[in-house]
């Protein structure tokens, strides 16, 4: 290290230049060394101009060759360098060559194994900090930042509430209610289209985004997971129901407004009965 240290004051930004100043005296010392003496028992370089000029010339072509063999032989690490650059900047991974034996080979398998492995830390955590861990939906960050991040088109927003949550876990226990909110969850993505997007918000509440829908044609949708609800989820053999609530979401915006006007419509259908839905106003 105390020689890298030193040549870094003379060549701070190429570590090529390390590399060749080093081979460049290693090769040069005993060639200076030899020559000077030749030139001293033969009359100088006066007397020996010509020798002098195709040493001069030889010596150029293979300062020349070597500083290009070094670029060529050096470009493994430069590749992992720029690998480790790539990672950092686009979060994707520029997988190096794992099949070389010597210590550049080694050093690109060891990058492989620390990129994959920082990848898969990286995508562990923006699932746990995006997904909710009981359903597997969405919660609230992770809509958002969906929402946010998708060409976006504007749409409807459903506000589901099941009803009478809080008697399912006082009379059935809190692991019913945790089996109440599953299948809630695999009812709401078995009746929704790919593009859509389904997300627990917290407790008993499940938000959903509907790109492309009028306010209309999702109500229609949201009677049909009405429906889909209370015929296939159950509290022990007893049917549970859900309210929800249609709005219009016209920009990601407005989602907190949106939002609002969903859960107004909500309250209505809660206030109406229950198991039903509500329009915005």
């Amino acid at each position: 290290m105390s020689v890298y240290l030193a040549l870094n004051r003379l060549f701070p930004n190429s570590f090529t230049a390390k590399v060749f100043f080093i081979a460049f005296l290693g090769t040069h010392i005993p060639l200076i060394a030899a020559t000077a003496y030749l030139f001293w028992r033969t009359g100088g370089v006066a007397g020996n101009m010509q020798l002098a000029l195709l040493l001069l010339g030889a010596t150029l072509v293979g300062t020349a060759v070597t500083l290009l063999s070094l670029h060529a032989i050096l470009r493994p690490l430069y590749r992992v360098g720029a690998a480790m650059r790539y990672f950092e900047q686009e979060r994707q991974r520029a997988p190096l060559p794992d099949n070389l034996n010597d210590e550049l080979g080694e050093l690109m398998r060891l990058t492989n194994r620390l990129v994959l492995g920082v990848d898969a830390e990286l995508r562990e955590s923006h699932v746990a900090a995006t997904t909710d861990p009981l359903t597997g939906a969405f919660n609230r960050r992770g809509f958002t930042q969906k929402l946010a991040n998708a060409p976006f088109h504007s749409g409807a927003l459903l506000y589901v509430d099941l009803d009478h949550f809080k008697q399912v876990n006082d009379r059935f226990g809190h692991d019913m209610g945790d089996a109440v909110l599953l299948a809630t969850a695999d009812t709401l993505r078995n009746a929704l289209r790919h593009q859509d997007l389904c997300a627990r918000f917290g407790g008993e509440e499940f938000v959903v985004f509907l790109p492309g829908e009028s306010t209309s044609d999702a109500a229609r949708i949201a009677e049909r997971l009405r429906q889909a609800i209370a015929a296939e989820v159950r509290a022990g053999t007893e049917p549970v129901t859900a309210s929800i609530g249609v709005a219009r979401l016209d920009h990601p915006d407005h989602l907190q407004n949106a939002m609002s006007c969903a859960d107004d419509a909500l309250y209505r259908a809660k206030a109406a009965g229950r198991n039903r839905i509500e329009l915005a106003a």
